[in-house]
């Protein structure tokens, strides 16, 4: 994105930080888009920056809030029960609670709340990194085709789309499979990521800040090799199968075709 720079105050570096990355969230209040007149002034960046960081903060927090409420709740109202599916527990105490209409608005509110929105935010994400893969030349140049409408990465876009139908539609009756997959995949990309800070910051910056370069990745990292260590045998060997498959496009990438892997930030 190109900073603005009203007067001789540069404020796009803090648009950028703090103001852009809401825009694929949903806030309690919506940002202005980035070329209106509230961005102009430095101290309006800065006011519109700062709510953005807070109201966030504050969903978080109410979220938090409610779902120990409701959990607390459920708890309570489940003493005594046997449930036919740890799956669909919390329904079943929903319908005890009031009735199959709860029941049944509980779920619409779930798909709605839950399950729709994550799967947006996560191809908007998904799609966005492809783009940028692409855009670099890692991924073939179609994946980074904007559209000259909406400028947005719909190729990208409609591929994570159709990827995501796809594996849906072969992991419907293994859901447990798919959720271990993923759950490695995440897991093993933030031991890389804690390598990654000690690599960058410690070996290559020098920078010598043994705690926070070196102490506290390596908690955080053998703290998620454990996890990994205690997932079962399926799900270690789908997801190791899929880093050799990253590993190999690494090689072929820097051994065949030669181009450099780090992107272009």
């Amino acid at each position: 994105m190109t900073a603005l720079n009203p007067g001789s105050l540069d404020v796009g570096w803090f648009r950028q930080r703090y103001a852009d990355p809401f825009h694929v969230i949903r806030l309690p209040v919506p940002l202005p888009a980035l070329d209106s007149p509230q961005w102009q002034s430095p101290l309006r960046t800065f006011a519109w920056g700062m709510w953005s960081v807070t109201s966030t903060v504050l969903a978080l927090v109410l979220v938090g809030a409610l779902f120990m409420l409701q959990t607390w709740i459920a708890t309570d109202l489940s003493a005594g029960m046997h449930f036919s599916s740890a799956e669909t527990a919390f329904y079943e105490i929903t319908e005890r609670a009031g009735g199959a209409w709860l029941r049944l608005i509980t779920i619409i509110a779930v798909v709605i709340a839950t399950a729709i929105a994550n799967a947006m935010a996560a191809q908007a994400a998904v799609s966005r990194i492809l783009f940028a893969m692409a855009r670099d030349g890692k991924l073939p140049a179609i994946l980074a085709k904007v559209h000259p409408r909406f400028k947005t990465p719909y190729v990208s876009t409609l591929v994570v789309a159709g990827v995501s139908l796809l594996v849906g539609l072969l992991f419907a009756e293994r859901i447990d499979d798919l959720t271990r997959v993923v759950n490695f995949g995440a897991l093993t990309s933030f031991v890389l990521l804690h390598l990654s800070v000690i690599n960058h910051y410690l070996i290559r910056g020098r920078s010598g800040d043994w705690l926070r370069h070196l102490v506290f990745p390596l908690i955080g990292m053998l703290i998620i090799v454990y996890v990994l260590y205690e997932m079962d045998r399926a799900a270690k060997i789908l997801g190791l199968g899929w880093i050799v498959i990253g590993a190999f496009y690494y090689l072929v990438l820097t051994l065949w075709i030669k181009k450099p892997v780090a992107l272009k930030i």
